[in-house]
């Protein structure tokens, strides 16, 4: 369930001049999708390469194992559980922290926006209006929850494409990796720790394999993507 998570501040402290802010701002939504997109790529990469050291190193079948250490990467792709269990949910909370006005988050949206802006240089992000629009977004980016899916969208985009060219056979592998957790048996205190994995699992193959589904890469324009993520309702 989403809340409204305030700027964060310090009991006490004198709250920075507004561009600080909105460096601090900047500064933390490029260390926070760097984080965002290195951990997708290491989530997938993982899984993919104990298929590849079962498949290719020791020529068996999938089994057990191999399939319980992908759905362990991959509920970090998905996971219905509590807020800030899923990278995106963590991608969100660190952005929303430093770039939600408030407390010692002394700029405002418009100063992140553009138009409007109180301070002299803004960030604008309204500039990237078309572009996002390329990764689901509707073409006027004028919210920060806007700019945050956008930045979502397009880290995620990246990842999957990472992983399909580092892996031949992703698409191969995953699916059949699959097949071997769906038979798996979830946990009782964690009903849904193997449906979260395969539903992240599947958005990426899907993502992956494109609108053809002809088991071959074929990453075209974003689809569309929302976080479910606390975003103070900007």
């Amino acid at each position: 369930a989403a809340a409204v998570l305030l700027g964060s501040g310090v009991a006490g402290a004198v709250p920075p001049p507004p561009e600080t802010s909105l460096n601090t701002c900047q500064s933390t939504v490029r260390t926070a999708a760097k984080t965002y997109l290195t951990n997708y790529v290491n989530a997938a990469g993982t899984c993919l390469q104990s298929i590849a050291s079962k498949v290719v190193k020791d020529n068996d079948p999938l089994n057990a194992t191999v399939a319980s250490s992908c759905v362990l990467q991959f509920r970090y792709l998905e996971d219905s559980r509590a807020a800030y269990y899923s990278l995106s949910e963590k991608l969100a909370n660190s952005i929303n922290a430093k770039c939600v006005p408030g407390g010692n988050n002394t700029h405002t949206v418009a100063d992140i926006l553009g138009p409007g802006a109180g301070v002299t240089e803004p960030l604008q992000a309204q500039d990237l209006n078309g572009w996002c629009a390329w990764f689901g977004g509707d073409g006027s980016v004028d919210s920060l929850a806007e700019w945050l899916d956008c930045i979502t969208a397009s880290q995620t985009c990246a990842a999957r494409a990472a992983i399909s060219t580092q892996y031949p056979r992703a698409l191969e592998w995953l699916a059949a990796v699959r097949a071997v957790m769906t038979t798996l048996t979830p946990p009782a205190t964690d009903p849904n720790k193997i449906s979260d994995a395969i539903a992240g699992l599947d958005a990426a193959a899907a993502a992956i394999d494109g609108p053809d589904a002809d088991g071959q890469p074929n990453i075209q324009k974003y689809n569309g993507f929302k976080v479910r993520a606390v975003r103070g309702g900007l």
